[in-house]
């Protein structure tokens, strides 16, 4: 199933519901190429395995703290992204920070090495055996390493 905490349900889940606008997302076409902070191009990754198909989700027996209508288009989206948002990664500017809980997350390592791979500025700090809520379930040791990459306040 998708993340029950409100950590990453929202932003999925309006987007499944088609309630942002598309403003909100980023919407630049980027090339087959993209350029690097080093000057040099770096083509975009290949597309994911196609993954086997999930059952429908089921209504539960018991109130949920989140709308469970969204686990599949959610599941979905997350299972078959937009092959052009890996493209679009290139086009953030800003120095970027992706942290890992570790195996235990559901965001494998190799999709965020990917991910940083493909911004510009992008630094990948992983927190072993954190899982997918790092901030939650280890939060001293995600603020250091926040802390680390903002700087003094």
């Amino acid at each position: 199933m998708g993340c029950p905490s409100s950590c990453c349900t929202p932003w999925a889940a309006k987007r499944a519901l088609g309630t942002i606008s598309p403003a909100a997302w980023l919407v630049v076409s980027w090339p087959s190429t993209l350029p690097s902070s080093s000057g040099t191009k770096r083509t975009s990754p290949p597309p994911l395995e196609a993954l086997e198909p999930l059952a429908p989700a089921q209504e539960p027996f018991e109130p949920l703290p989140f709308d469970w209508r969204l686990i599949d288009p959610i599941m979905a989206e997350l299972r078959r992204p937009d092959p052009a948002w890996w493209e679009r990664l290139g086009a953030i500017t800003a120095p970027t920070l992706l942290i890992s809980g570790g195996p235990s997350s559901h965001v494998g390592r190799e999709s965020l090495e990917r991910m940083c791979g493909l911004i510009p500025d992008c630094r990948l700090a992983i927190i072993e055996g954190a899982g997918h809520r790092v901030h939650g379930s280890r939060p001293e040791e995600f603020a250091a390493v926040a802390g680390e990459f903002l700087g003094p306040a």
